[in-house]
């Protein structure tokens, strides 16, 4: 039993390090979290820029931040934040003022951007200037309060 968990954990780790974005985050959202969700989740949705560089040309002329969320299909914690925290209200509405929001599959077109950028589980929020300067990232699962705090902390720090 024991060298059948090493075994696991051995190839576990090896799949990490040679696929360091197809790891899926693992946390579980909280009970409170999922709760103020369904509170403030609207019919609203992100409108997401799909390509690198009329993200940033928006970014430049908008006067925002670019806020890419590298995701992959297969990842169910993925669809969770697609379907809780950017459907929200309050995180649509902060996003649509604030940001360009731009969404990358890394099993796509985002790979080797995932790649450069250690992009190591997803989903993975990566918040950049207009400039490309990465400002911050929330990895993993984010409940709408928990995004709208990260995001706002980041984006006082921008000014």
């Amino acid at each position: 039993m024991r060298r059948t968990l090493k075994l696991a954990f051995i190839v576990s780790t090896l799949v990490g390090i040679a696929l360091p974005h197809a790891a899926c985050s693992q946390e579980r959202p909280d009970s409170v979290a999922m709760q103020g969700a369904a509170v403030s989740h609207g019919a609203q949705a992100v409108e997401w820029e799909t390509e690198w560089a009329r993200a940033f040309e928006r970014a430049r002329t908008e006067g925002k931040v670019v806020v890419a969320d590298f995701y992959a299909d297969w990842c169910v914690w993925c669809k969770h934040m697609d379907g809780t925290t950017f459907q929200d209200a309050k995180v649509t509405e902060l996003m649509a003022e604030r940001v360009v929001p731009l969404k990358l599959d890394t099993d796509r077109g985002g790979r080797d951007l995932a790649v450069e950028l250690r992009v190591q589980n997803l989903p993975t929020i990566v918040i950049f200037d207009v400039d490309g300067d990465e400002l911050g990232r929330i990895p993993g699962y984010a409940s709408p309060a928990s995004f709208v705090a990260s995001l706002n902390e980041f984006l006082s720090r921008e000014g």
